[in-house]
């Protein structure tokens, strides 16, 4: 605080530093806020008032780099920073370096001028600096900001050079707004609620167009903040009948109900305008009247002289029709002459007056001028004044035409030197203007009903897809409809472009409710500054036309003495008469010492010495200005005269162009203005569309899903039906049942019993008796009845025709084609990824060799349990037997449950007492008992310890996440498993096949029938896996069965889009070796949590893909010493050649992170990266984006997938294809750290630019 400028009002420190940041965090609009803010109070204090336009000029610099991509809006931020900057003469230097970047963008030579005058400023202030530095330090600084300087300024003084001989204006398609690519858009997710939209009666849908207020009331009502806003945006509709209000940006927050009020506003009250105190100095525009004359005329020359005996011998005939003639301005009863040469010059007039008029710089004071020659040419032909005003003459322009060739060719002449275009940048400020208008522009139109009961949506919604464009010209006026019905009665309802519209949020804010000052702010003030800078610039032109104004009159009075001393010469003897140019002379030498410091005595010496020196031009140098003046001492009065009269005709004529200068400026101004106007509207409708969108939606949404419920009931009851009668007939075929003799208590798992064999039973198999058993006890501890299963009963319930066959004939036909519209309406929710062990994380990188052995490795591996194990209760799951021959029975007896695919070989069970197992009978009537949509729930969660409930959500969320990555939902079903040779592994693939295929395929839309699939798979995995591990484990066991299935050129699905092909180089910085290793496979990368949050915090603003780039360069290698290297460490280059489809991250937590933690490591985290900046080999800008995630929530317990869907993020719920909507990146990032979400695991897939 000590350091602050505001010693004298602590609040003001306060917010000065929290300005400051707020820059340091990125977040410009609200730094802004506070810095416009004490600007209002600030703004003309000595010292805190310059830090304060500095620290906005600093704001607005880093926003014109950081917009590079869109030149306009880069121009206009670059341009407020210079306004900001010129308002202290202290931050000239910069100033200076703005305008001559502004010069280089445009060409333009407004901004070279500019920058040779600030920045021959800047070296005068430098100059005094460097004299009052007080260390050598301090002044080689200046001394080096100095020289570039002088660089700056000779290059602009070469293109004001260069411009006098050629154009050196900018291409204009450099300013050409590149197209926005939006976000990407994961498919056609609305194809069901579309179909379900089509397939509405038309009256539904027009009744669906009028909303309740008093339902949107109830909607909203739990909503923080929006009822309010909903109430005031109401009142407001119902007090002015319009949604658009106008509001001033600053402090004052005025508000508005038109734009003429606001404009008003912001020129008395924020200098957007400029005026010069008295009313007589104001440039006046020529008129519409007059402009019109002007481009009506024929301008053909008149026979000046016939016209003359007109005006003399028949005046009251010329007066009646000139006075006809006068609002049309021209008349055809003067006599004209044929005269191609006067013609030709008045049409080059007239062409450029008409120029003048329509960029509208022609003002009042060149028209007078311009008039006054007809004026002088007819004084000269004896026509009075008298005569000249009877006729009208010089209130048409009609009278430019009495004119001959002298006095046409010098008004030609004049009015060529008038300057009918400013390149001062105001044409990028307004497309940048234009740019985010359009953006944001409400298209539809929301009417009322006369009771102000119903908001009435825009009827070309309802139109087909061919249907007209939104105009949005409504302009926010609302129309009170009496009768609703009627109103839409004649609406088209044939398309369902209202589906893409409830799902496009692009036009309205993503946060809710906003305050008013916040839409905009940025660009609102710059434009502001830019519009303030204008004023600036007028203020300037109107203090220069006034020192010319004074210096004129400085003439008039050289003028008046020479008059006066004629007159004195009649009455005074030869003797005592006395030149002009003495007269001048003696009166310079008398003022000179009275009035030294006088602007008036100046401006005199100043004339006098212009006069005697040829009168060409004015100047205000006063450098050796009386020897000159006593150098002209002796030149002759017919001279001093003609310099007199060519140095007054000079001024004016700068006057005039000065005029045109101030009306061109002012042009910029208004335009200006216009947009800063337009940026004060804010349209209600932005909050009203927020709020009727998701009402809306969930009022189709939940139509729709009560159609798919009963259809799912119905579907679900012909199921049930249908494996009651599939029971009854196999309870008749049972012969034996198995009997539990066990007296431990059955786990939940018992109860579903898996009767599916895992195998295909041979012919031979099919022969054998029924009645062979199988015993597998070795002492009386244990023992074992096997259960002898009809072959005919296992073959009607075989895997290919099971329980998913049978739902999908079932639900054929009913509604559950839709799905993924319920994400789109329900509040903002976010989980992201659970705990995830090392080791799990290690497995993630496989190496293929390495993976194929250690499974060699595990099929010939027994497990033994003894006495002191701890069972699982999943290994208690029974096992059913087929009738096999003894052998074969024998040897699967001892395959234990928990075995992973063919990579674990089969149990040997010790002859203990602790262990007892009997073969469990399988009772036809269990069929029944199998559970629906609770099964995976009721099996899993319920296990003691929680472990495989654990593994169940880590499965459910990590297929999920899967599935939603575009490219392996379009890849997957190009692929065909091929055949395994371990028959419970081939039970997994089988089981995952479904599932997959069914998602992907869209055949499964409702809750009920995903959990049975899901099911069907758990049971699978069952018994070939522990069913222990994190999501890196079941993505590894996922992905190790995909690499079975393969396309036409045998390639493998996992190879194809997940495996990255790495080559480690390294070149020893010592001796210079390079050792040639091998090739190493991976999946992705991992990344403990700790470190990402880690180097975040040290470097602060780092990107996420320069996190992990920095972590692997810790990553080191010894130069060999057995292969001959020398032993020093080097660091590795990490090259691959083909990029991966997919690339995964997963972040490893050592600990239970706080929330603090959590939300440091997940802000860390982006949604896009180039993972160029990680691996040599590939182009520059290989960018993946982020479609998926998995993490786990401490406080539910339980595994989350997020995937982004229609441009928001999803929160896919547990067991079920339905989400809810979370929003922005920003959102995700908020909610993880409030709900303690670990991400885990992170999908990234490779942009489709990219695989082109």
């Amino acid at each position: 605080m000590e350091s602050s400028p505001f010693k004298d009002d602590e609040e003001a420190a306060v917010l000065f530093f929290d300005a400051q940041d707020h820059i340091a965090k990125g977040e410009h609009s609200k730094a802004l806020e506070i810095l416009d803010d004490l600007l209002l109070f600030y703004a003309q204090e000595e010292g805190s008032g310059g830090l304060l336009h500095c620290e906005q000029a600093r704001i607005f610099s880093k926003l014109s780099r950081a917009e590079a991509k869109s030149p306009n809006l880069s121009f206009t931020y670059l341009l407020a920073s210079v306004a900001c900057y010129s308002l202290d003469v202290n931050l000239s230097r910069l100033c200076a370096e703005g305008l001559h970047d502004l010069a280089n963008r445009l060409g333009s030579v407004l901004y070279y001028k500019e920058c040779v005058r600030i920045g021959k400023q800047a070296l005068y202030l430098s100059h005094r600096d460097n004299n009052a530095a007080q260390n050598d330090l301090l002044r080689d600084l200046e001394e080096q900001r100095r020289r570039g300087l002088e660089l700056m300024v000779k290059d602009s003084e070469f293109w004001i050079f260069e411009s006098k001989t050629k154009s050196i204006r900018s291409d204009e398609t450099k300013f050409v707004e590149p197209e926005r690519s939006p976000e990407p858009v994961r498919g056609d997710v609305n194809k069901g609620l579309r179909l379900f939209w089509d397939g509405l009666d038309v009256k539904i849908k027009r009744e669906l167009m009028k909303v309740s207020i008093e339902k949107l009331r109830g909607f909203v009502h739990n909503s923080e903040g929006s009822l309010e806003a909903l109430e005031k945006v109401l009142a407001y509709a119902k007090e002015h009948k319009k949604w658009t209000t106008w509001v001033c940006r600053t402090i004052c927050l005025a508000d508005f109900t038109s734009a003429k009020e606001c404009k008003t506003h912001l020129e008395q009250q924020h200098a957007a305008d400029f005026k010069p105190e008295l009313e007589k100095d104001v440039v006046i525009r020529l008129g519409r009247k007059w402009a019109n004359k002007i481009q009506g005329g024929d301008w053909e020359p008149v026979d000046t002289a016939a016209a003359v005996v007109m005006i003399k011998t028949q005046l009251e005939d010329v007066k009646k029709f000139t006075l006809e003639s006068r609002k049309k301005g021209w008349s055809n009863r003067w006599p004209l002459v044929t005269d191609e040469e006067r013609r030709g010059l008045l049409q080059a007039v007239k062409l450029l007056l008409v120029s003048l008029c329509e960029r509208q710089i022609l003002s009042c004071s060149i028209r007078d001028w311009v008039m006054r020659f007809p004026v002088k040419h007819l004084r000269k032909l004896e026509v009075s004044d008298e005569s000249i005003n009877d006729c009208h003459i010089v209130e048409t322009p009609e009278s430019i035409c009495f004119l001959e060739r002298y006095e046409l060719s010098q008004i030609r002449a004049f009015l060529e030197t008038i300057k009918c275009e400013r390149h001062d940048g105001t044409n990028q400020v307004c497309r940048a203007a234009d740019s985010l208008l359009d953006r944001i522009r409400i298209k539809e139109t929301i009417e009322l009903d006369e009771k102000f009961s119903l908001l009435l949506l825009d009827k070309r919604l309802l139109k087909s897809n061919n249907a007209a464009p939104f105009d949005g010209d409504d302009d926010g006026k609302i129309k009170f409809i009496k009768d609703p019905d009627v109103h839409y009665a004649k609406a088209h309802a044939q398309g369902d472009d209202i589906i893409s519209w409830l799902g496009d949020c692009s036009s309205v804010d993503k946060s809710f409710p906003r305050p008013i000052r916040e839409h905009n702010l940025e660009i609102w003030v710059a434009v502001l500054r830019a519009v303030q800078y204008t004023c600036r610039t007028l203020r300037t032109k109107y203090e220069k036309k006034e020192n010319l104004l004074q210096y004129k009159a400085a003439v008039t009075f050289v003028e008046n003495l020479c008059n006066l001393e004629d007159e004195r010469r009649k009455i005074v003897p030869e003797d005592q008469k006395i030149s002009y140019a003495s007269l001048l002379c003696d009166r310079c030498e008398e003022r000179l010492p009275k009035e030294k410091k006088s602007l008036t005595a100046r401006l005199f010496l100043c004339a006098v010495r212009d006069v005697f020196g040829g009168g060409w031009a004015p100047t205000f140098d006063l450098e050796d200005c009386m020897s000159r003046i006593r150098e002209g001492k002796g030149l002759r009065d017919e001279i001093v005269l003609k310099y007199t009269e060519l140095l007054k005709s000079a001024v004016t004529e700068k006057v005039l162009q000065i005029d045109a200068k101030i009306l061109l400026i002012d042009n910029s101004r208004i335009r200006l203005l216009d947009k800063l106007t337009m940026l004060s509207a804010f349209d209600n409708r932005s909050y009203m569309l927020q709020l009727i969108k998701p009402f809306l939606l969930n009022e189709i949404v939940n139509m729709e899903s009560k159609a798919k419920s009963d259809a799912a009931e119905a579907a679900e009851a012909d199921l049930l039906l249908e494996e009651e009668k599939m029971s009854q007939a196999k309870e008749k075929k049972k012969t034996k049942r198995t009997k539990i003799t066990s007296t431990s208590m059955a786990s939940p798992v018992d109860k579903t019993v898996e009767v599916e064999p895992s195998v295909k039973l041979e012919p031979e198999e099919d022969k054998e008796p029924e009645g062979d058993q199988l015993e597998t006890s070795s002492n009386t501890d244990i023992q074992v009845e096997a259960t002898k299963v009809d072959r005919d009963d296992m073959k009607n319930m075989s895997r290919e025709d099971s329980l998913p066959k049978h739902l999908e004939s079932s639900l054929e036909g009913a509604a559950a084609r839709y799905d993924s519209a319920l994400d789109m309406t329900l509040k903002n929710k976010i989980v992201n990824m659970g705990p995830k062990a090392k080791s799990d994380a290690a497995d993630l990188l496989p190496k293929e060799e390495k993976t194929s052995h250690a499974k060699k490795k595990k099929r010939t591996r027994r497990t033994k349990k003894t006495s002191t194990s701890m069972v699982s209760p999943l290994e208690q799951k029974p096992s059913v037997v087929t009738s096999q021959s003894p052998k074969t029975m024998e040897e699967d007896s001892m395959e234990p449950k928990d075995t992973l695919g063919s990579e674990k070989g089969p149990l040997e069970i010790s002859s203990t007492n602790d262990i007892q197992e009997e073969a469990t009978k399988v009772n036809s009537g269990d069929i029944q008992n199998m559970p629906g949509e609770d099964s995976v729930s009721g099996n899993l969660e319920s296990a003691p310890g929680g472990a495989a409930a654990r593994y169940n959500s880590a499965l459910d969320m990590t297929l999920k996440a899967l599935v939603n990555i575009n490219i392996l939902k379009e890849q997957v079903l190009k692929y065909n498993k091929q055949p395994v040779h371990d028959n419970l592994e081939e039970q997994v693939l089988c089981a995952l096949q479904n599932l997959v295929s069914a998602v992907v395929s869209q055949k499964i839309k409702t809750v009920g029938v995903y959990r049975l699939i899901l099911r069907d798979l758990l049971v699978s995995l069952e018994e070939v896996n522990s069913m222990l591990g994190g999501t890196a484990e079941v993505l590894v066991t996922i992905l190790a069965s995909w690499h079975c299935w393969k396309n036409s050129e045998l390639e493998s699905l996992v190879t194809r889009l997940f495996t990255l092909e790495e080559n480690e180089r390294m070149s020893c910085r010592k001796c210079g070796r390079t050792p040639n290793y091998s090739d190493q496979s991976s999946y992705g990368i991992v990344m403990a949590a700790d470190s990402i949050r880690n180097i975040k915090c040290a470097f602060g603003d780092i990107k996420f893909v320069d996190i992990l780039k920095v972590t692997r360069l810790n990553y080191k290698m010894l130069c060999d010493i057995e292969t001959g290297g020398c032993g020093t460490t080097n660091f590795v280059h990490h090259v691959i050649s083909r990029c991966p489809p997919i690339f995964i991250i997963v972040l490893e937590w050592e600990k239970s992170e706080t929330e603090k933690e959590i939300s440091e490591t997940t802000e860390a985290l982006e949604w896009e990266i180039d993972i160029s900046r990680l691996y040599e080999g590939l182009e520059p800008n290989t960018n993946y984006r982020l479609v998926s995630m998995v993490g786990y929530g401490e406080e539910d317990k339980e595994h989350i997938c997020m995937a982004y869907e229609q441009n928001r993020w999803i929160n896919l719920r547990r067991e079920s294809l339905a989400g809810e909507v979370v929003g922005s990146w920003k959102s995700v990032v908020r909610f993880c750290g409030e709900r303690k979400i670990r991400p885990e695991i992170l999908f990234f897939e490779l942009q489709r630019s990219m695989m082109t």
